[in-house]
């Protein structure tokens, strides 16, 4: 199991630089970056923060995430709606995504990724 000191990563998708939510998010956000989601911008959290076990490099969980997205084709997400997260305003799909849990769930089953936060 690894140390509670060690490294978290998360895995998120965010819009292209020049994605029209990207520019409207501009204005919003601090000129520096900053670890708090805010300062992300528009993002997709795909797998919560996690830490890797012991033994697992970075550079395999990135060879995995490569080959992950490589087989998998685009995943459509349809109409979005805003929430609330975590106190934050989101937006998440009207309707559930199935190929979107495919990604954390295969990471939660390999042995890259920790059980603890």
């Amino acid at each position: 199991m690894p140390e509670p000191s060690s490294p978290r990563y998360a895995i998120y998708y965010t819009p292209a630089p020049e994605h029209p939510l990207t520019v409207a998010a501009r204005p919003g956000l601090a000129a520096t970056h900053s670890t708090a989601p805010r300062g992300y911008g528009f993002h997709v959290t795909l797998k919560a923060p996690f830490r890797l076990n012991e033994g697992c490099s970075v550079e395999k969980l990135e060879r995995t995430l490569r080959r992950f997205v490589a087989a998998w084709l685009p995943c459509p997400i349809g109409p979005l709606k805003i929430d609330l997260l975590g106190g934050s305003s989101a937006l998440v799909p009207v309707n559930p995504i199935p190929t979107l849990r495919a990604l954390p769930r295969a990471l939660s089953r390999s042995s890259m990724v920790s059980g603890r936060p």
